[in-house]
């Protein structure tokens, strides 16, 4: 697995993505852990649900995008490095769209955030 992971790395366009997700991966936590203390108790987190009470989500659940944004981005490094040797565009997509996916929830969590302080 290992070599699979030196293979991807060499590539300029993933070893590019890769770096990026991590950045914004950190600009997310570190953003989250600082506004976190001034959080009120529920944050409209659930927002595609009926106006109402369904749509809050207490205050951790503001790590609920960085954690669908994680899962999302380590599974698509791992297919991406077992199938660049065979189809390095789709491991090119896959960096991609894991940045992108990360991009998304540092947006939406910078925004709810914003919204509510």
């Amino acid at each position: 697995m290992r070599e699979h992971f030196a293979t991807l790395t060499s590539d300029k366009i993933t070893r590019a993505t890769m770096g990026l997700t991590i950045v914004f991966f950190v600009l997310q936590l570190g953003f989250i852990l600082f506004s976190l203390r001034g959080l009120p108790p529920y944050l409209p987190i659930f927002n595609q649900l009926p106006w109402g009470v369904e749509r809050l989500g207490t205050t951790t659940s503001i790590f609920l995008p960085l954690l669908i944004a994680v899962i999302c981005s380590v599974t698509n490094l791992i297919l991406a490095s077992i199938t660049y040797s065979l189809m390095p565009l789709v491991a090119r997509v896959m960096g991609v769209t894991s940045f992108l996916v990360m991009l998304l929830c540092f947006i939406f969590t910078l925004r709810t955030i914003l919204l509510i302080t």
